[in-house]
């Protein structure tokens, strides 16, 4: 008996490997909004922090998406380069800078201390594809300006953003959620500029 599963181990073993081999390779994806944000300004309002982004239940690399209202799956074949949360951050981190209207722009955690502090929270973040044809993504944000010296809310934004995919997988989903991301860094960056100029 022991000699007979010896030999269908021994059988079965280059059908596992070459199985192993020729299976798809897994894809990572990151977050690139399009690099179309120029310096607007002369760095005249305060410095600013941006805060460690939030989750919830968005704290692994999994990509999600939904087939139904209740239930969200993760791909098998498409990851995050990182969890969503840590590219937000720094994705609206050098966007903010790259516009120039700060005297400075950081990322927490950092020794450099700001007048101001951005703190975000990633409300949702997923795929949608409601039938066989279609698919949309849905992005929302929470972002609040504190004042750092006495820890007040300034003001708060909440953004919710659906963008649809030209494509039925999760690489469609990513060029969506590029684009989702894109328009709310340039809605935060005029609402914080409005609201700081006034306060």
């Amino acid at each position: 008996m022991k000699r007979l599963q010896k030999l269908i181990l021994f059988f079965a073993l280059p059908l596992i490997m070459v199985g192993c081999a020729s299976a798809p390779p897994k894809k990572s994806f990151t977050l690139s909004p399009a690099e179309n944000s120029v310096a607007t300004g002369n760095r005249a309002l305060p410095s600013l922090m941006v805060s460690q982004v939030k989750s919830i239940g968005r704290l692994s690399t999994d990509m999600t998406y939904s087939r139904s209202p209740n239930e969200i799956e993760s791909y098998t074949k498409s990851d995050w380069v990182a969890p969503p949360a840590q590219l937000i951050q720094s994705l609206i981190t050098q966007d903010l800078e790259n516009r120039a209207l700060f005297q400075y722009v950081v990322m927490a955690p950092n020794s450099v201390t700001a007048q101001n502090r951005l703190d975000i929270t990633l409300l949702e973040m997923n795929q949608i594809f409601p039938n066989a044809t279609d698919n949309h993504i849905v992005l929302k944000l929470q972002a609040r300006l504190i004042n750092n010296h006495n820890n007040k809310i300034i003001k708060t934004f909440t953004y919710n953003v659906t963008e649809p995919s030209r494509s039925y997988d999760a690489e469609g989903g990513v060029v969506a959620y590029n684009r989702a991301l894109q328009k709310i860094a340039d809605s935060l960056a005029a609402d914080i500029t409005q609201t700081l100029r006034r306060y």
